[in-house]
């Protein structure tokens, strides 16, 4: 606007440059913004203590499920995976996609630190 009220021509090197880098600068910035975080030590140490608090609902341990409401079904495979589904109700956990034949993913150790 600025170069049109005052008779110059716009589009020089210069501002064609400093575009670039503006878009440039915003493409980076919103990759950034977008890339999926590791889960951090804090969200791995609430996952253990809500694990050891809801030990009951370990699929591992066979927990009975009857008499039990939906909210503890969703609690349990919440914190341990779709296998209590399995448990309560097999023929719709298949139908939802869950693989009857595969066992809880376990986490992978990352060597200590020295």
């Amino acid at each position: 606007m600025d170069s049109a009220v005052e008779g110059r021509s716009a589009g020089g090197p210069a501002s064609v440059a400093g575009l670039l880098l503006c878009c440039l600068a915003t493409a980076l910035g919103g990759w950034w913004l977008t890339e999926v975080p590791e889960t951090g030590a804090a969200t791995r140490r609430l996952l253990r203590r809500l694990r050891r608090e809801h030990a009951d609902l370990d699929p591992e341990r066979r927990p009975v499920w009857q008499g039990r409401d939906t909210d503890t079904l969703l609690t349990g495979m919440a914190l341990f995976g779709p296998r209590p589904l399995l448990a309560v109700d097999p023929a719709f956990a298949v139908q939802v996609g869950v693989d009857p034949e595969r066992d809880r993913p376990r986490p992978d150790r990352k060597p200590a630190r020295r």
